[in-house]
């Protein structure tokens, strides 16, 4: 089987970006809600009950880091075989087109001058050879895509205090900042992520989020995402394949996929912090928003078993 990934540069890669004050999801003193104006921005990818046009969208999985996304992308690429595209190890705008595949690593020369890149990014998803597509950045990803070539959002959700928690060990491997913190520390500093799925969905990166923008997240979620969550991984890659119309019947397919999941569940690292301790309670201040999200998220994809039909 010969798999394929291309990577795109996409604007807002994930990083350890500082956040301002804290955010306040309950104050009486928002805003309007403007979802109308929050889905706007995601013109560009159908709703996931438009099976009309459906067939003729390009899934766009929204990476959320640390939530079993690399299992996600490797099941597409190297058991279903699809072509995937997506951001490239944390480049802002990247300069060359990479294709992975069987036969090594072709580079393909890409202008990146930003008033270019959109309309290069969309001639590549225009041009066939894309099956899906990967990011971090759902927002700005949202743009290459057009009305006559839509995308259509899936991804996977894990809670964001466990989802936290394996950031900062991750980012304790790579950064020599993080090598000697401990997780309390890291939970006090202005490193510490602060709602990063809502300020995602919305680009708001600036200023305070409010009750009203977690309602305008929400909505993109009901109406824009197909959801999985990382403590069923097989279940959510079962409705993936069903929704996409990926076949996963065959064989060798079903147990690389199968294989895949049980390695990953196997060798993958769990940081337990007790629940209600200090640390995780200074985690949750930091996300209150994120997981009123990740719990609407919860019963989304139980409502979406019967809005969408899966077994």
């Amino acid at each position: 089987m010969f798999a394929v990934a291309v990577f795109l540069g996409v604007v807002g890669s994930y990083d350890t970006k500082p956040f301002g004050a804290s955010d306040l999801p309950l104050s009486n003193n928002n805003t309007i809600s403007d979802v109308g104006g929050s889905l706007v921005q995601y013109k560009t990818i159908i709703d996931i009950e438009d099976f009309a046009k459906r067939d003729t969208s390009i899934p766009v999985f929204w990476r959320i880091p640390q939530s079993e996304g690399q299992t996600i992308e490797w099941v597409l690429i190297h058991c279903i075989g699809l072509v995937a595209a997506g951001i490239g190890n944390g480049h802002s705008l990247l300069s060359a087109l990479e294709i992975r595949g069987g036969g090594g690593v072709t580079n393909v020369d890409i202008e990146s001058r930003e008033q270019n890149s959109r309309d290069k990014h969309l001639r590549i998803i225009e041009s066939g050879i894309v099956d899906v597509v990967y990011s971090p950045d759902i927002h700005v990803t949202s743009e290459i895509f057009s009305l006559s070539t839509p995308g259509v959002m899936f991804t996977i959700f894990k809670h964001p205090i466990e989802r936290s928690i394996e950031v900062f060990h991750l980012l304790q491997k790579k950064d020599a900042v993080f090598a000697e913190m401990t997780i309390d520390d890291y939970a006090r500093s202005v490193h510490a992520e602060r709602n990063w799925m809502t300020r995602t969905l919305l680009g708001k990166w600036d200023s305070d989020l409010t009750s009203s923008d977690l309602e305008n997240a929400k909505q993109i979620l009901r109406r824009k995402c197909l959801i999985g969550l990382s403590d069923d991984i097989g279940a959510a890659l079962m409705r993936f394949s069903s929704y996409f119309n990926w076949d996963i019947d065959d064989p060798t397919q079903s147990l690389c996929l199968r294989s895949k999941i049980t390695e990953d569940i196997f060798y993958h690292k769990s940081y337990p912090l007790i629940k209600g301790s200090h640390t995780w309670e200074s985690l949750k201040s930091l996300n209150e928003i994120d997981i009123l999200l990740y719990e609407f998220a919860r019963e989304e994809y139980n409502l979406q078993k019967e809005s969408l039909s899966f077994d």
